[in-house]
């Protein structure tokens, strides 16, 4: 209920009003203009045939302006002492009223009002609130008549028909429920497929590949649904495909696993167990033998000669002999054997015994099984093997010391005349240490120039005259001692280091050739040892005569020294020594009448000198047979027109059986020992006079050995009378 606290009175607040009105109702109707359209007594304007449209808040305001303003009026005119005649007519003004609402009553209430001032009829003005109450405010608005009277407003309720509100109330309810069940339809329509779809992805991401989703919803939704599941498909055959792949891939990886695995502990062409694999069983059989009291023993073998037979017939030839080994290995094994290669032709070998002669006897058993010939590619082919053998725990007790021991034993093996068994015993032990100890010396003394060429002449007794020096390595240790060629040069063979110390000695040699020839000896001649790996390079000869050329020393002053063992290394070794010839050096074969085929080399290299083995000069005055073998050397010698040495002529007796020899060279420490290079000047203008005092002593020499050989004779023929008589 809404009251009126007291009159509004006074013209000037009904124009006030009037003026506040206006702009309300100008721009709140619609298709018209102000102009056009009716006023009211207030000077508003107002249409009358058909409704006003009022927006928003225009249409509160006006309300209330007009309001205001009828009972402004009202007041006004009682006022003026006029009489009024009430008139009561109905206004009903809405509030909140919005654009599209209509105000046509509003302003023709209010005139009506005025219209019944001349009726005596009381104005009504009745309002609605929004709230669509049923109670209204009534203004009565008590127009001025003849007679002045106050303005008088009172409030009054007025029923307002229930039946229009009902049914108005029941058609919202209607509308508002139909409007519910279309939501509720529309969000179930879209939030349950949706809140599926999310369920059925989140089986999807924890591995379930048969879910699918559900179709039923909208059309939007089903296509999705439908990529989905096509998609579920895709993905249960990819992973059929992946599990496929995967558990093929696995068996690949299976497969190379044990192919690795195989190839991590056997030997690639024999199929052994490879070094890796040794060195376990070795540990497991010492650890079994140290609780049981048995004994182990390893074996290394070595084929014989394979390098020979491998450049020969070829490495592919070879290969097929060492699967051939290995065969033979396997089934030549006792029970519990076992058998390794550690590569190239070496292999292992370890069994168990109760007995250090059971172990010997096992690889005396092996040795022999070798002995037996191979049938290789239709061939018929007998390989030896050379064995070394080491025994836990009378040996060594440690698995590498015992391969060690092995080693040095078959190095032994070999150094007897191959194709044999050799135990272990620790002189040999010492002999290998001994050897390494000369390699790693010789590898110092290269570096700190340890090395030193000592000269040593040979003299023409038909001559009287040194004819040359021959160039005597040595290796002076840093303690004063001097270590002789024999104690190294074998090593230094086996280590590699031959080339270097060989070329060393070529150069220092021709350095000292040249200053001798540039200076006090110009008649100088130097022998110079060679070795067989030098003459097989390709490129001696040009380096050698760069090497005079450098000196400029003609190649006459030069006389290479060779052994025997060249005739091992083929015709590459003869044709470089035809082309040394060509240049102008001198070829001489050294340690004659040792060796392989002496008459053989005479006969293939191009030589200009031989030098006879001191072992055929050593019991040249006592012993007959070397006397005679002595003697036709030299005349096969000066025969065929080739220069005779003898080397190690160290005593009078056997100067005076050589002396007699026109074409014979003679050296040894009756001559001279060998002496710096400073001496050699001295020993050379000195070398007549020494040989003429050599010779002076050999008349009364040869006298004893007349006397000496007449004596062996007489002794002999008494033996060979008394053998008779017996």
């Amino acid at each position: 209920m809404r009251k009126l606290a007291r009159p509004l009175s006074g013209s000037a607040v009904s124009r006030r009003h009037t003026r506040e009105l206006q702009p309300h109702l100008d721009c709140g109707v619609e298709g018209r203009s102000s102009a056009a359209r009716p006023r009211s007594r207030f000077g508003c304007a107002v249409p009358r045939d058909e409704p006003v449209q009022l927006r928003g808040e225009h249409a509160l305001r006006a309300g209330e302006l007009l309001i205001a303003g009828c009972i402004n009026r009202v007041c006004e005119d009682d006022s003026r002492g006029q009489a009024a005649n009430l008139v009561r007519t109905p206004i009903h003004v809405e509030q909140g009223l919005t654009g599209n609402d209509t105000a046509e009553d509003l302003p023709r209430a209010i005139e009506s009002a005025h219209d019944a001032q001349s009726t005596g009829k009381p104005a009504q003005v009745e309002t609605k609130g929004a709230d669509n109450a049923s109670v209204a405010t009534v203004f009565d608005l008590r127009l001025p008549m003849a007679t002045p009277a106050a303005a008088a407003i009172r409030t009054v309720e007025v029923e307002k028909p229930a039946g229009h509100a009902a049914l108005l109330r029941w058609a919202s309810g209607a509308i508002l429920f139909a409007l519910l069940i279309v939501c509720v339809w529309i969000l179930n329509s879209v939030v349950k497929p949706i809140r599926a779809f999310a369920s059925t992805i989140a089986q999807l991401s924890r591995g379930d590949l048969s879910v699918r989703f559900e179709q039923g919803g909208i059309r939007e939704l089903d296509g999705l649904a439908e990529a989905f599941n096509h998609m579920g498909e895709e993905l249960v055959r990819a992973q059929a495909k992946t599990k496929e792949y995967q558990s093929e891939l696995e068996k690949r990886v299976d497969e190379r696993t044990r192919q690795l695995q195989h190839l991590a502990d056997h030997d690639v062409l024999t199929a052994l167990p490879n070094r890796r694999q040794l060195g376990c069983y070795l540990d497991l059989a010492l650890e079994r033998a140290a609780v049981s009291g048995r004994r182990v023993g390893v074996f290394f073998l070595d084929l014989d000669n394979f390098k020979t037979l491998n450049d020969s017939m070829g490495h592919a030839y070879g290969d097929t002999v060492l699967q051939a080994i290995a065969q033979r290995l396997r089934h030549s094994l006792p029970p519990g054997g076992f058998a390794a290669r550690l590569g190239g032709d070496e292999f292992t070998v370890i069994v168990e015994g109760s007995s250090p002669e059971e172990v010997i006897a096992i690889g005396i058993a092996l040795a022999g099984a070798f002995e037996k010939p191979h049938l290789i590619e239709d061939r018929e082919l007998v390989v030896g093997v050379s064995l070394g053998a080491s025994i836990f725990p009378d040996h060594e007790t440690q698995a590498a010391a015992l391969l060690r021991a092995a080693d040095a034993a078959l190095f032994q093996a070999k150094s007897d005349g191959r194709s044999r068994l050799a135990v272990f015993e620790p002189a040999l032990l010492e002999a290998a240490a001994l050897k390494f100890r000369i390699e790693q010396g010789l590898r110092r003394a290269l570096e700190r120039g340890e090395f030193e060429l000592l000269f040593q002449p040979e003299a023409s007794f038909g001559r009287m005259d040194a004819c040359l020096v021959e160039a005597l390595l040595r290796w002076r240790r840093p303690d004063g001692q001097y270590v002789l060629p024999g104690e190294f040069l074998l090593v230094a063979e086996e280590s590699g280091l031959i080339m270097t110390i060989s070329d060393w000695v070529v150069r220092s040699a021709v350095e000292q050739a040249a200053s001798w020839y540039h200076g006090p000896w110009r008649k100088a001649r130097v022998a110079i040892n060679v070795s067989a790996r030098q003459l097989l390079d390709a490129r001696f000869d040009e380096r050698l005569a760069q090497l005079l050329a450098q000196y400029d020393l003609p190649p006459s002053c030069i006389e290479i020294e060779l052994t025997e063992n060249v005739l091992q290394t083929g015709d590459a070794t003869i044709a470089m020594l035809h082309r040394l010839r060509k240049l102008g050096i001198s070829i001489a074969l050294d340690d004659f009448g040792t060796g392989y085929s002496s008459l053989a080399s005479i006969e293939k290299l191009p030589l200009t000198r031989v030098k006879l083995d001191r072992s055929l000069i050593a019991e040249i005055d006592r012993q007959p047979r070397s006397r005679a073998i002595a003697h036709a050397i030299i005349a096969l010698c000066r025969d065929i027109g080739l220069e005779v040495t003898a080397e190690g002529v160290e005593r009078p007796e056997q100067l005076a059986l050589l002396a007699a020899e026109p074409v014979l060279n003679v050296q040894g420490y009756l001559l001279s020992p060998p002496v710096p290079p400073g001496a050699i000047p001295e020993l050379v203008a000195r070398m007549p006079d020494h040989l003429q005092s050599l010779l002076l002593t050999v008349p009364s020499t040869l006298t004893s050995l007349r006397k000496d050989a007449r004596a062996n004779l007489d002794a002999n023929d008494e033996r060979e009378r008394t053998a008779h008589v017996s």
